[in-house]
């Protein structure tokens, strides 16, 4: 998705793409498709993937190749510096080791230069929010002016699209937990296509005190997040989308990679933090949320930081770096 940000920038500017996938998707060739992006499969069990790419490139006319994935490493990365192409490079926290692209992309709140020490001279990094890859809905958005309720009604609950331990299901009891204190709640709960618990959140939610509209494969996430009041959240991507729209939120760590984003966003004031979701309880979820609800300035505050935190022009300096091959960000 952060790839897709990445190319439509880049198409808005007048830029071709192509996107080369190791596997054949037919749902993600589609999208590709429908964006009017080319698409091009390399057989899943090849040993020349950066060869390959890069005769790719070079049939397609393109200077630059946007590598993101944490199976590429520094001799992929040298490989296509070495058919002479320009490289930008997504890296999280510095899983390559060594870095010889033109630019390496971390747009994660937690970005530190010293994750990328054993660079070549020649590598600029793009560190940080300033960077948050957004993709084309929400950046065209019309107005994401966000007014503060005093007393939030609608919560949005999204934990990502397979949410293999259903914590999800633990958020609901939350939410009944929380309808005690705070009646009339409505929520709409998002979950991916590929979530198997789909039958008993439905079961939970039928059975749940509070108004809850169950949500699979949404295609519309900016009209949910300018609706909600309140978000609950699993501590990935999402977040700088939430932000955007400066919607307050809870996080919920589900993966290690989301321990350092929870944490910036709860350092830089953009949300509070629920923990670990195998430590999560039902109660302490409620209690979070809680605290939010009946804090209207706390809520104020956290929505104006969060929209100048991301303002939603990060992809655009990317893909203005692109086309414009410039040295400098």
């Amino acid at each position: 998705m952060r790839c897709l940000a990445i190319a439509q920038a880049y198409q808005d500017m007048g830029g071709d793409v192509l996107f080369v996938l190791i596997t054949d998707t037919p749902a993600l060739v589609e999208r590709l498709v429908t964006e009017k992006m080319r698409v091009d499969c390399l057989p899943s069990d090849t040993t020349q993937d950066a060869d390959q790419t890069a005769d790719l490139a070079k049939q397609f006319g393109a200077k630059w190749i946007v590598v993101d994935g944490y199976d590429f490493d520094a001799n992929y990365q040298k490989a296509l510096k070495a058919h002479g192409l320009s490289v930008l490079f997504i890296d999280d926290y510095g899983h390559a080791k060594r870095y010889d692209a033109d630019f390496v992309l971390n747009p994660q709140i937690y970005a530190d230069q010293a994750f990328y020490q054993q660079r070549a001279p020649t590598t600029q990094l793009l560190l940080g929010a300033h960077y948050a890859l957004l993709r084309r809905e929400f950046r065209h958005w019309p107005d994401r002016t966000r007014s503060i309720a005093a007393d939030p009604r609608r919560i949005l609950i999204t934990l990502g699209g397979s949410d293999p331990d259903n914590t999800t299901l633990y958020v609901i009891e939350a939410l009944a937990e929380l309808s005690k204190r705070h009646p009339g709640l409505q929520s709409k709960v998002v979950i991916g296509a590929a979530n198997r618990y789909q039958d008993s959140l439905s079961q939970a939610i039928n059975a749940s005190p509070i108004a809850i509209e169950l949500l699979v494969a949404v295609t519309d996430m900016p009209t949910l997040m300018n609706w909600a009041e309140v978000a609950i959240s699993a501590a990935g991507g999402t977040c700088w989308e939430l932000a955007f729209f400066g919607v307050p939120m809870v996080t919920i760590t589900l993966a290690d990679n989301q321990v350092k984003i929870a944490k910036g966003l709860l350092d830089a004031g953009v949300a509070l933090d629920a923990g670990w979701f195998a430590s999560l309880t039902a109660d302490a979820l409620a209690e979070q949320v809680h605290h939010l609800i009946v804090d209207t300035e706390l809520r104020r505050e956290m929505s104006q930081k969060a929209q100048s935190f991301v303002d939603g022009l990060g992809v655009e300096r990317v893909a203005r770096l692109l086309l414009s091959n410039e040295s400098e960000c």
